[in-house]
């Protein structure tokens, strides 16, 4: 009888990779537990879906024309990229990747207490060189082309000033497409701080971004989930304590093993999206 059902569940897995053991438990009359035994015993596991931005055809392009580039460098190369961003911190969070679920011999009723009539937000600077950590730096309100300009020529240079003049002479500055970034006069002054190591949108910088690349920068597929995993473990409804959080999480981070490992993977994925003719490079 089992191997009857585990030959039929096993053929239509194969068929529909997308369905559920309750899906087979009810089409194949048999129990649930005993779909879940089949897949355990043939060695499959569920894995999530996960979301991405999409692609269109000018993209693929694009990033293959930059991973390229990056890929010819000089060893060393990304241990050189300033990877830099803004990530908006909200009191209504939750982690990012660390597990919300809770192991119990009986359920604990776990719950999380939001306080929607409290709410606070923070846009934050940061970013990342090699294994060092530089910043944060707290916007008021919406980051425009004239405030990121004035972060750029006012701000940096002070964030700048604990690493080693060696680094910070050879270092690439690296921003993606947002429309402050874009700002003519942030173009210049990018320019006007790294000459011709600088990387993004705009016909003023060295080397153009390709848009919708989140895999392939630190700051997105490592820096800020870690971050928002240190701020949002536990609720917080107050502006002045959520900067303590995340100005503590990037001490955290400055120097860490973490940060030498993200910095290594950006190469790994660059070359796995090259050698897929620019598809999406997600290493789990």
């Amino acid at each position: 009888m089992y191997d009857d059902a585990r030959e039929h569940v096993l053929q239509s897995v194969e068929e529909n990779p997308q369905t559920s053991t309750r899906e087979l438990a009810q089409f194949f009359d048999i129990s649930n537990s005993t779909a879940h035994k089949i897949m355990q015993d043939a060695g499959l596991h569920p894995y999530r879906l996960h979301t991405h931005q999409g692609l269109s055809g000018d993209d693929f392009e694009s990033r293959l024309e930059y991973c390229e580039w990056a890929l010819q460098q000089p060893d060393g190369f990304f241990q050189k990229i300033f990877y830099t961003g803004e990530s908006i911190f909200r009191s209504t969070g939750v982690p990012y990747s660390t597990a919300t679920h809770y192991w119990a011999a009986n359920n604990p009723h776990w719950l999380r207490e939001l306080d929607h009539q409290r709410r606070c937000s923070v846009n934050c600077w940061g970013g990342v060189v090699d294994d060092r950590v530089i910043g944060p730096y707290f916007f008021e309100g919406a980051v425009t082309g004239a405030s990121y300009t004035r972060f750029l020529l006012e701000e940096l240079p002070v964030l700048l000033e604990d690493l080693p003049l060696e680094l910070r002479h050879n270092m690439w500055f690296q921003q993606d497409g947002a429309p402050p970034h874009f700002a003519l006069q942030a173009q210049n002054s990018a320019v006007e701080l790294f000459h011709d190591r600088t990387i993004g949108r705009g016909r003023l910088l060295t080397r153009p971004w390709p848009p919708r690349c989140p895999d392939l920068t630190v700051m997105d597929f490592s820096f800020w989930g870690i971050v928002k995993d240190d701020v949002y473990a536990t609720a917080c409804d107050d502006c002045e304590e959520m900067k303590d959080r995340i100005r503590a999480s990037f001490r955290r981070l400055d120097g860490s093993q973490a940060m030498r490992n993200a910095t290594a993977s950006a190469k790994t994925r660059m070359e796995m999206c090259f050698q897929e003719g620019g598809i999406r490079a997600i290493i789990r």
